[in-house]
């Protein structure tokens, strides 16, 4: 979500790389995991190219915030892990802050 209003839905066909405005520099970032068999203990780790140099600790938190992102381009990266130490695929949605 971009300042309340859904950008993305997880359908790769619709709305690849978005252009958002500058002022549109506030996300929040909700994810979930294919995961059934011990759902508490499913952990996810995140990480905003062109923003953050690594990846985030493992958490059972399913979202992520970032305010006040400057323009230029990025690439959200989660990944999941299960109670059994499986890791998903890596999903990734790319979009651009232009500038004002």
């Amino acid at each position: 979500m971009v300042n309340g209003q859904l950008v993305f839905g997880g359908d790769k066909s619709r709305q690849p790389h978005p252009n958002l405005a500058y002022y549109d520099g506030n996300f929040r970032f909700e994810f979930a995991a294919p995961f059934f068999e011990g759902e508490s203990e499913t952990r996810f780790r995140s990480f905003l190219q062109g923003y953050e140099k690594q990846w985030s600790e493992w958490l059972p938190e399913t979202q992520k915030e970032y305010s006040n992102l400057s323009p230029g381009k990025y690439t959200f990266h989660v990944q999941a892990k299960n109670v059994y130490e499986n890791l998903s695929s890596e999903a990734v949605f790319q979009f651009n802050i232009l500038p004002p």
